[in-house]
């Protein structure tokens, strides 16, 4: 089994070892990565994780699909595509690969064509947006415009089938956790 060194590591143009892990914890770091006991009580740091080669193996399915989209981006993409990036990561993680995203775009460019039925992501991540239906476009546009005011009848339900889920999680919501900087662990 790949060390979660070896997983993200493998990726990246760095052919020098020590900068490579310099880049694989930062990565690490900027996810959030986090690995718990049994009791769910965090344990280690991404520095202890390297220096045990902590191996795939020993991660959760969460932590596994976080380590595989930290991989893509340790390629360095001009363009990324994000099928439902996010699926599988706690909202804490969630918000964490968000700002590594909008870094990672500030910084570097990136393109990032992200596909998703989640739509708080969508309107902290984009800026167009479209709306599909039965494989065909019903709504392309600028993304604020379109989730507050959807053209669309098909984009208007969806819009507003989202913002009762929301409002059922009484502000424990990655939009809330994004734009507060409070884990959801916090506002319980």
């Amino acid at each position: 089994s790949l060390t979660i060194e070896e997983a993200i590591g493998s990726r990246m143009p760095l052919t020098d070892a020590a900068a490579r892990r310099r880049e694989v914890l930062a990565s690490l770091r900027a996810s959030g990565f986090q690995m718990y006991t049994d009791s769910g009580k965090p344990v280690g740091s991404p520095e202890s994780y390297l220096a045990d080669q902590v191996t795939l193996g020993c991660c959760s399915g969460g932590q596994r699909h976080l380590i595989y989209a930290l991989a893509v981006l340790a390629t360095r993409p001009a363009v990324l595509i994000a099928d439902e990036m996010l699926c599988g990561l706690d909202i804490d993680r969630q918000v964490s690969m968000l700002r590594m995203l909008q870094r990672l775009q500030a910084s570097t460019g990136l393109a990032v064509l992200y596909m998703s039925v989640d739509l708080a992501p969508v309107a902290l991540l984009a800026h167009d947006a479209a709306f599909m239906e039965r494989g065909s476009w019903v709504e392309v546009g600028e993304a604020h415009a379109m989730l507050e005011e959807p053209q669309s009848a098909a984009a208007r339900a969806y819009v507003d089938e989202c913002r009762a889920l929301e409002a059922r999680s009484h502000g424990r919501n990655i939009r809330n956790a994004f734009q507060t900087g409070v884990s959801v662990f916090e506002m319980m």
